[in-house]
């Protein structure tokens, strides 16, 4: 790079690059569209996963053995389907 700038990511993009990413469109196409670097979106996809695990362990640590609790039903198509939560 002959000039580099370090510009601030507005609310708006970081907003599009979560949408993006839940789409599952590929990085280097969420560079393109939003008009930021990898270098800057594999970080912020790391520092995101990152909280992503903190947060599944808390959930985790706070349910107590046993007591998970299942549901059946019946879809549409009269299939039986069980769900936990």
């Amino acid at each position: 790079m002959e000039n580099p700038e370090k510009k601030l990511i507005s609310q708006e993009q970081w907003e599009q690059v979560d949408k993006l990413l839940l789409e599952r469109v590929s990085l280097r196409g969420i560079c393109r569209v939003v008009g930021i670097s990898l270098t800057w979106l594999l970080q912020y996809v790391k520092k995101k996963a990152v909280m992503q695990q903190e947060q599944f362990k808390k959930s985790v640590e706070k349910k107590e053995k046993g007591s998970m609790v299942v549901q059946c039903g019946r879809n549409k198509r009269k299939r039986g389907i069980c769900w936990s939560g």
